[in-house]
């Protein structure tokens, strides 16, 4: 997938940057950055990397850099399942969402969610569906943002 595509995404509008994920045949892994001391508003979103089905990698670093540069103390991972409509979470995206925190806790930093968009316009949460034990029941705020469908 073409890095210029995953910049002008990051760069881009917030509505735009949901949209790709729910209307794209690649998949995608993104987060969206919030400092939950100051809003419960994102204040940023970045797209970390897309490939074909099952064989998108990304990197810890390229998320610690954006909670760097932005000053974010929590995310919500997005991804996607474009040739899927299984609504389901697999034991990757969980395993995956559990080292993720794990590496945040140690900066104090969190994630407060992970929302998966299925092929037929789905989204799943994991914190509406109860999927994981990573403190999401302690969150105090309520995420915003241009979705607020999942």
């Amino acid at each position: 997938m073409n890095k210029r595509l995953l910049e002008r995404l990051s760069d881009g509008s917030y509505a735009d940057f949901i949209g790709h994920f729910a209307s794209s045949r690649y998949e995608f892994v993104g987060i969206e950055l919030f400092d939950t001391d100051r809003s419960d508003y994102p204040i940023g979103h970045r797209m970390l990397a897309s490939g074909h089905q099952g064989r998108v990698r990304f990197s810890l670093s390229d998320i610690l850099d954006a909670i760097q540069k932005t000053g974010a103390n929590a995310i919500t991972m997005i991804h996607n399942h474009p040739f899927s409509s299984k609504f389901k979470a697999s034991r990757e995206d969980i395993d995956v969402t559990e080292r993720v925190h794990q590496v945040l806790q140690e900066i104090g930093a969190k994630v407060v969610d992970h929302r998966i968009y299925i092929s037929d316009g789905r989204c799943l949460s994991f914190v509406e569906e109860g999927i994981g034990r990573w403190g999401w029941e302690s969150v105090e705020f309520q995420l915003r943002g241009a979705d607020s469908s999942c």
